[in-house]
């Protein structure tokens, strides 16, 4: 009986621990865009003007559907492949691009390294888990 109890007890804190981890990692996953070697955060907050949208600098290649996986070339976890990227006129691509919404319309992609430095205060007050039994 006691060896029962201890077993549904690991088993409990084992599955907890699992599914503690997966909240926590979906809560830190972002939409972004992949483009020259560089990591592009995209927020539907963000639209560009289509007076402010400059030069073609290319269109995703590749959809990523699973995190970790490994990409090549230009890529986006939100947007399909054949997406169209922009320049932004007086923004540097070092700062952030313009992505062409399937409506016509454009929102910003802010270089990944810019968007931690604005969004980090939120990132650290995550509740981490580790889990058990692993």
């Amino acid at each position: 009986m006691m060896k029962r109890f201890l077993a549904a007890i690991i088993i409990s804190l084992t599955l907890f621990g699992c599914s503690a981890q997966e909240k926590t990692n979906e809560s830190l996953s972002f939409e972004f865009v992949s483009w020259d070697n560089k990591m592009y955060v995209v927020s539907d907050g963000e639209s560009v003007e289509n007076d402010k949208v400059g030069q073609s600098i290319g269109e995703v290649t590749e959809f990523v559907d699973q995190e970790g996986q490994n990409y090549q070339g230009t890529a986006s976890n939100i947007f399909k492949e054949g997406t169209k990227l922009y320049e932004i006129k007086g923004t540097g691509t070092n700062l952030g691009i313009a992505v062409q919404k399937d409506d016509g319309t454009f929102i910003q992609g802010v270089l990944s390294d810019e968007w931690l430095k604005e969004n980090l205060e939120l990132i650290t007050e995550q509740e981490i888990s580790v889990p058990v039994g692993k």
